[in-house]
């Protein structure tokens, strides 16, 4: 419970809207995490998961263990898929800093979607408002 874990380079984030989205540079595969899943992701490199879990527990009075079952879930969802890793040593991760949570907590729910958008066709010499 006392693990850090690392992002891997290959999957990069964006926020937007208020939502976080990370994406895999590798085949193109996205999530978008609400709130508190966009919070743990945050966090994973600057805090273990025993961290992370009483963080979110003191911010919105929720049990510590149904939160930590949570965080440890989602963690294991992002190492499955090759997004994070175990970090080798204590001193791996970077170090902590201090992030405020704006409000409550919501189990982290993950929306799994492609951004490939099919064949791609070749502008034709008018453009692509017609057919090529």
């Amino acid at each position: 419970m006392n693990m850090r874990c690392l992002k891997t380079k290959h999957v990069v984030w964006e926020e937007l809207d208020g939502q976080t989205l990370l994406i895999d540079s590798r085949d193109d595969s996205a999530w978008l995490l609400n709130e508190s899943a966009a919070q743990i992701w945050m966090r994973c490199e600057a805090e273990s998961v025993e961290q992370i879990a009483r963080q979110l527990a003191r911010a919105t009075r929720e049990r510590l263990a149904q939160i930590e079952e949570d965080v440890c879930g989602f963690i294991d969802a992002l190492r499955a898929r090759g997004w994070v890793r175990r970090a080798q040593t204590a001193g791996e991760g970077m170090a902590a800093e201090e992030l405020a949570f704006e409000s409550n907590y919501s189990a982290p729910r993950l929306k799994l979607f492609s951004l490939a958008s099919g064949p791609r066709r070749r502008p034709s010499p008018r453009g692509n408002s017609g057919p090529g």
